[in-house]
């Protein structure tokens, strides 16, 4: 009997791989890395910022036509301005649904038609400058299908009935992560996938699993934490033999995560995905939600943050989200410190592709405008965005807001006081940008507003200094010049008797929906930026 062993080799030479010059006929740059205020991510050839704009397209809804679904998929994603998708090389199950599944007959051995189909994806992908980041495998090949119509355990190549090492049986899956052969071979499958495709700077990380706490009935079974410490081990180790270092991280299906997992140095990102489930008590609000669970993330684990799946309740069928909450889930992360947009998961639905290219318009707008609003040749990933304290704030509306504050200048820094969401309103006393999101409280899931909520005066804390205020339209991400307006907020040195810093009151339009604010430190007649900070 005769046996082969396929070992696969980099795509890009060694040498385009260690320039700094993107390869030929490509439109990426670098390797997507960490900024300074380890809250955003940057483009590790030129320290441009980048802020994530995308959408998951985890697999072809044609399955016969992979190439030139995602071919076109990506253009549209690019020709609007974003720059990020999200990619299932899963589940490892015979004869997988998802064309771009690897391990979709033995769990030894990589599917080469498949693998082909994941080589042009890459490519175009780095064509045009999208970044992706790469789920290994998914939670549906390690759980029964008497729990969930997801679960696919029976036909998983990881079950002794299909040829794999774990226990036949509904409960052998819980074996997956102390079995030594099949975390070796786990290792070797994620090693295979770092030879084939790590050259390529359009992936911009990879992820184990998609909702990895789906496989075993939400509870970590024996071995899981030290499976996650060896194959992240794994990742790193090959990357680096390429003189590498890629961003690693894992997905919950419960929206808080894993903090043993997600605050380990092992991984580099926490992402939340969000379908609120009213039956459980959680409110519909998917944009509040998925702000708060940013920020939370942002001061736990003081690591990027973002919203990698969103959508309404599915529990009832449905959670496709309509255009007033895939807009709002959309931008909310990003005024609550996030390093990029909301990703929606339904990319294969009728009109859903439709509002998201309308969103990344939009999105890279009011990145341009913020970005124009920094001093030159300074991105958001030198700054550390904490949050606004707001007072007095309208029931019927949610807020939702960050200053931006130099990272040499930020008191207590990220990682100190509370990781990079901490610190509050002392971390803007020095801060040069902020930004507000306004929502109406009852743009949700099931619910739009009937009305205009009426203005209001909006009272900020910890801003001192001389300010402008500038709106921006929502729709289109553009500022609307006629709405600029100046102020000044008085910090300790300028409160007299009241000894302490004095919060400014700003009115706001009236808006259906929601609202956006840009607000910029003005600079004096030297070119320095108008701002005070106390000193005791």
């Amino acid at each position: 009997r005769w046996c082969s062993r396929i070992r696969a080799t980099a795509i890009v030479s060694e040498d385009e791989l260690r320039s700094d010059a993107p390869p030929p006929g490509t439109a990426t740059a670098g390797f997507v890395g960490i900024g300074q205020n380890r809250q955003h991510f940057v483009d590790t050839a030129t320290g441009h910022t980048m802020v994530l704009a995308g959408l998951n397209i985890a697999w072809p809804a044609d399955a016969q036509g992979a190439c030139a679904y995602y071919d076109g998929y990506f253009e549209s994603v690019r020709a609007a301005g974003g720059n990020y998708a999200r990619v299932w090389l899963g589940p490892a199950v015979v004869g997988s649904f998802n064309p771009l599944a690897l391990l979709r007959e033995q769990y030894t051995s990589v599917d080469q038609q498949a693998a082909g189909l994941v080589d042009c994806v890459v490519a175009s992908a780095q064509r045009r400058g999208i970044r992706l980041l790469m789920a290994l495998d998914s939670f549906n090949s390690l759980c029964p299908s008497y729990a969930s119509s997801n679960c696919m355990w029976e036909k998983s190549v990881w079950n002794a009935a299909n040829g794999g090492p774990l226990p036949r049986g509904p409960l052998g899956f819980l074996q997956f992560w102390s079995d030594p052969t099949a975390v070796a071979a786990f290792a070797a499958y994620a090693e295979y996938a770092v030879a084939r495709w790590g050259a390529y700077r359009a992936v911009m990380a990879w992820q184990l699993f998609n909702e990895v706490d789906g496989a075993g009935f939400d509870l970590p079974a024996d071995g899981f934490y030290e499976w996650h410490a060896r194959l992240a081990a794994a990742l790193r180790a090959a990357e680096a033999r390429a003189g590498r270092r890629r961003l690693i991280s894992e997905s919950w299906g419960l929206v808080f995560g894993n903090p043993i997992v997600d605050s380990s140095s092992s991984f580099d990102i926490t992402t939340t995905h969000e379908y609120p489930r009213v039956s459980r008590g959680q409110s519909s609000n998917v944009a509040l939600n998925a702000a708060s669970w940013t920020a939370r993330k942002l001061a736990l684990y003081a690591k990027p943050s973002f919203v990698g799946e969103f959508g309404c309740d599915d529990s009832t069928g449905g959670g496709v989200p309509g255009r007033h909450s895939l807009h709002a889930a959309s931008w909310a992360p990003l005024f609550a410190g996030g390093a990029g947009t909301g990703m929606v998961w339904w990319w294969d639905k009728p009109g859903v592709q439709t509002m998201v290219l309308a969103e990344l318009r939009a999105v890279r707008g009011l990145v341009e405008a913020v970005g124009a609003r920094l001093p030159a040749g300074r991105g958001m990933a030198d700054f550390i965005w904490s949050p606004l304290v707001f007072a007095d704030a309208p029931l019927a509306v949610d807020l939702v807001g960050v200053a931006g504050t130099a990272v040499a200048e930020a008191v207590g820094g990220v990682g100190g006081g509370g990781g990079g969401g901490g610190g509050g309103a002392r971390d803007a006393a020095a801060a040069i940008v902020a930004l507000v999101w306004l929502h109406a409280a009852n743009d949700t899931c099931v619910s739009e507003p009937t009305t205009e909520t009426g203005s209001f005066n909006l009272t900020l804390g910890g801003l001192v200094g001389a300010w402008r205020a500038e709106w921006i339209d929502t729709t289109s991400g553009a500022v609307l010049p006629e709405t600029r307006a100046a102020f000044r907020g008085r910090g300790a040195d300028e409160a007299g008797a009241e000894g302490a810093a004095q919060p400014v009151s700003l009115p706001t339009r009236s808006f259906w929906y929601d609202a956006a604010l840009v607000l910029s430190a003005t600079r004096d007649a030297r070119g320095c930026h108008s701002v005070s900070t106390a000193v005791k």
